[in-house]
């Protein structure tokens, strides 16, 4: 049974994730700070939901 690190999409997921969530956190003004982490975590979501393979796309 092949495993599933074969798929870089996970690691870039998680690396966007970070970036924006940080960046959020230190550009968003305190006010919108929550909303703007948590819209830089739906986009990493969104990005997960796109590129990562799916059983069936893998081979």
């Amino acid at each position: 049974m092949a495993g599933g690190a074969d798929d870089p999409a996970g690691l870039v997921h998680f690396i966007l994730r970070a970036v924006l969530c940080y960046t959020a956190y230190l550009l968003a003004p305190f006010g919108l700070r929550g909303a703007t982490i948590a819209g830089a975590v739906t986009i990493s979501y969104l990005y997960a939901i796109v590129k990562i393979k799916r059983p069936r796309d893998a081979g």
